[in-house]
């Protein structure tokens, strides 16, 4: 089941989580970008390309910072500040 062409066609991402989590994140050694294809199965389990993603944008941040894009690098900032609330209000 691929995400329906509607949507598609407004640049969705849409990912799904079981709730039997069966955690398989894969470790980055050098900087690689997530393997994430368009039109995926939305039953794929995508957890294992999540340190691949977050050291991706952290890569993407300094970068914009050496660049002086400074504007870009505090989006990317942001988002892992909130992203760091959204956890710790699951966690604590």
């Amino acid at each position: 089941m691929g995400i329906p062409r509607e949507e598609a066609k407004d640049n969705f991402i849409i990912a799904s989580y079981s709730a039997a989590r069966k955690t398989h994140i894969q470790v980055p050694i050098n900087p690689t970008k997530p393997d994430l294809k368009s039109n995926a199965n939305i039953k794929e389990n995508l957890s294992s390309q999540l340190l691949y993603f977050l050291s991706d944008l952290k890569i993407q941040e300094a970068l914009a910072r050496n660049e002086n894009q400074s504007k870009d690098a505090d989006i990317i900032n942001r988002w892992f500040i909130d992203f760091e609330n959204i956890l710790l209000k699951f966690l604590i």
